[in-house]
């Protein structure tokens, strides 16, 4: 029996993994009520989607809205824990 040929794409890896912290992308974690973060209007749906997730999941409350920043004008979406 030949021995089978692995792929780039499933090549085995041996070493400590990454540090998963360093890999969370929105601040939710670090949230306390009245805190607030900026995304760019591409990102509307995906926080979306993300704020309500993480609520559910910890029983906190965000509201997400389309704003245009008063200090440079930059159409963005700002995500802010309620609850």
């Amino acid at each position: 029996m030949k021995p089978k040929k692995t792929t780039p794409l499933y090549r085995l890896h041996k070493g400590q993994l990454p540090d998963l912290d360093n890999r969370v992308k929105y601040p939710f974690r670090d949230m306390q009520v009245g805190h607030y973060f900026d995304v760019p209007r591409e990102m509307d749906h995906t926080i979306r989607v993300r704020a309500s997730d993480y609520g559910r999941k910890n029983g906190h409350r965000y509201r997400v809205n389309r704003i245009q920043r008063k200090e440079d004008g930059i159409l963005c979406v700002r995500v802010q824990r309620v609850a």
